[in-house]
């Protein structure tokens, strides 16, 4: 599938993890965590590999930089690769997994370029600096500002999650990127 983000649409950036359905391990306990959370109406949330897999950091980087960008999944079994295409990226418009976003750190900040973003018609960027679950980034002022506005003007928002769904034991599923 091919996906280009828009200045209309909401970019989730740095680190990321579920702990639902899987052992927390080292993990911080202390986060607050419900398995699922309910979007807002008119909001269209994109999980952009399967939970457990890792994202590729290019992905990230067209995702920000609004370059077209054509998603293959392939699930590495032994020496077999299959195909898992056509279920990626995921959309979900009404409950989903409530993931947790991480910060970036310097070294990805820096190879993403982020300063070089142009000020006007870049996707909203939405950078954390500790823990913090999706329900708790779709709180915020203004996050939720974006989302009542569409919900005002009955467009869709498109919310990207630009980070890793991984838990404990990562899938041996890896996102290859081909440009359109």
């Amino acid at each position: 599938m091919v996906i280009q983000a828009t200045q209309n649409d909401v970019i989730f950036l740095g680190h990321g993890f579920y702990l639902g359905g899987a052992n927390t391990g080292g993990r911080d306990k202390n986060v607050n965590l419900q398995n699922n959370v309910d979007l807002p109406n008119n909001v269209d949330f994109y999980l952009l590999e399967p939970i457990g897999a890792k994202l590729d950091a290019r992905l990230a980087d067209d995702l920000i930089h609004q370059e077209r960008t054509d998603i293959s999944l392939f699930h590495r079994d032994g020496s077999a690769d299959s195909d898992i295409s056509k279920s990626f990226p995921h959309v979900y418009n009404t409950t989903c997994p409530n993931f947790i976003l991480q910060d970036l750190g310097p070294e990805l900040k820096k190879k993403l370029k982020l300063a070089n973003l142009p000020p006007v018609g870049s996707p909203y960027i939405v950078l954390v600096s500790q823990d913090t679950p999706l329900s708790d980034l779709l709180n915020r002022d203004d996050v939720s500002r974006l989302i009542k506005e569409h919900q005002q003007s009955n467009t869709r928002l498109r919310i990207f999650w630009a980070a890793c769904a991984s838990q404990d034991e990562p899938s041996e599923t890896s996102v290859v990127l081909k440009r359109s």
